[in-house]
């Protein structure tokens, strides 16, 4: 349950809501035997052994995302904490029909009592567009309870860097997994914009000066 409401925080991409929930599935068994079974459709084979291994996709289909290629892992422990590190190289994720390259490395820890986890990610993408985007400096704190907070700064080679973050934690304490609290500040360093999680059936967006509400 921890795994999958952690892999539906927003603005998250396939790629990171899988390394996510691999992590924490890696993390609350020591066996890495929760990954059977994870494809819709299509095959990934395994190999591991009690502190690293490989995960292999073979046109392996989650939630309408196809993943092809090979996830690298090393695990180690001390005390109450599991600290996982994954590295997709030469990886490639079709989603509606485009796909993307992808280098992405991930190292989260996590307390496996209390299940709060701690990821930061380092990512290298081909867009359908031939241009290279890169997320840096990436990290996702917290748990269910306390909320999440996320930071990030994402590198676009015409427009420069944006950066990412939560004023206030974001909370996921509705029945469909979507946040109810919360506040994420998107910023290129002149302009920016604050998404603001009101309840379960809406959210505001203010883009310079002006605010707008949606509902979901």
């Amino acid at each position: 349950a921890n795994a999958s409401l952690f892999a539906k925080l927003p603005n998250q991409e396939p790629i990171q809501e899988l390394t996510v929930s691999l992590a924490q599935q890696i993390a609350a068994d020591p066996k890495f035997e929760l990954i059977d079974g994870i494809c819709e459709s299509g095959t990934v084979d395994q190999t591991f052994t009690s502190t690293s291994g490989s995960i292999t996709y073979n046109n392996c289909e989650i939630s309408g995302v196809i993943f092809d290629g090979n996830a690298i892992f090393t695990s180690s422990s001390s005390g109450d904490l599991s600290i996982i590190s994954i590295s997709y190289t030469n990886f490639t994720v079709t989603f509606d029909g485009e796909v993307t390259d992808l280098d992405l490395v991930m190292t989260c820890t996590t307390n496996t009592t209390t299940y709060e986890s701690d990821c930061s990610y380092n990512s290298e993408a081909l867009g359908i567009d031939g241009r290279v985007y890169t997320v840096s400096d990436s990290s996702v704190t917290g748990d269910e309870f306390s909320g999440y907070t996320v930071e990030a700064t994402v590198s676009d080679p015409d427009n420069g860097d944006v950066t990412i973050s939560t004023s206030t934690a974001i909370t996921l304490g509705c029945a469909n997994g979507q946040p109810d609290s919360g506040e994420i500040i998107v910023s290129d360093g002149t302009n920016s914009m604050t998404v603001t999680f009101i309840d379960c059936t809406s959210y505001s967006v203010d883009f310079d000066g002006s605010t707008t509400t949606f509902t979901w």
